[in-house]
């Protein structure tokens, strides 16, 4: 039977780090809401009409969380947090810039990667190095920006409580979802997934559809 989780469940259970209860809850939920093609029987992934959801793809290197793909709309990559919000915290004493994030713990106090650079990171990588082409068309036409879309989920936190430790970060939460569990919700669809209720973009372009898979593979 076609999974369009993929690997598939019983491949993402034999992982050798198993997955985190965030990772787990929102793959459950993108699967049981995100729209489905209920008659492909090939094959073709390019030719899927609904949402793909691949867990931990290997993008040369790179392992991001969880990235869905609809080969008639892009792509939108998640980083997948399992954090108590109340130890972060971004530059609030010698750093005045708010740039630099900060956890505390029985360490004490120190800076670490923002999730926003690390999920940035791996749209960077798609679109300068893996798939050029979608760089170019962007280069061409900033409307294309949003082809390949980005989020945070904070499994452990509220949504505005996430929202709130990012809003020095010039972040539109509405083009980049910032959410909490609270969040997950089909009713709530469009706050998590910008563009979920397109049937076919504008923008996006077939021929990017088996390189895009031949990495997300």
């Amino acid at each position: 039977m076609f999974s369009r989780v993929i690997p598939s469940w019983e491949q993402v259970g034999q992982f050798k780090q198993p997955l985190t209860d965030g990772e787990r809850c929102l793959l459950q939920f993108l699967n049981a809401n995100l729209k489905k093609d209920d008659l492909f029987q090939s094959n073709d992934l390019t030719k899927y009409n609904g949402w793909l959801i691949f867990v931990q793809p290997f993008l040369n290197g790179s392992r991001p969380d969880i990235i869905i793909f609809n080969p008639y709309v892009g792509v939108q990559i998640f980083e997948v947090k399992d954090w108590n919000l109340d130890n972060y915290s971004f530059g609030r004493e010698s750093d005045k810039s708010y740039k630099k994030l900060f956890v505390s713990d029985g360490r004490g106090r120190y800076p670490i990667k923002s999730p926003i650079k690390q999920v940035e990171y791996y749209k960077e990588k798609i679109l300068s190095q893996l798939i050029p082409q979608i760089g170019e068309s962007i280069d061409r036409n900033e409307k294309n920006y949003g082809l390949i879309k980005t989020a945070l989920y904070f499994h452990c936190s509220l949504t505005q409580q996430a929202q709130n430790l990012f809003e020095h970060q010039n972040i539109n939460f509405s083009k980049f979802p910032v959410i909490g569990q609270d969040t997950l919700l089909k009713s709530y669809l469009d706050k998590i997934i910008p563009d979920h209720h397109i049937i076919q973009s504008t923008y996006w372009q077939k021929e990017w559809n088996k390189e895009i898979l031949f990495w997300l593979n």
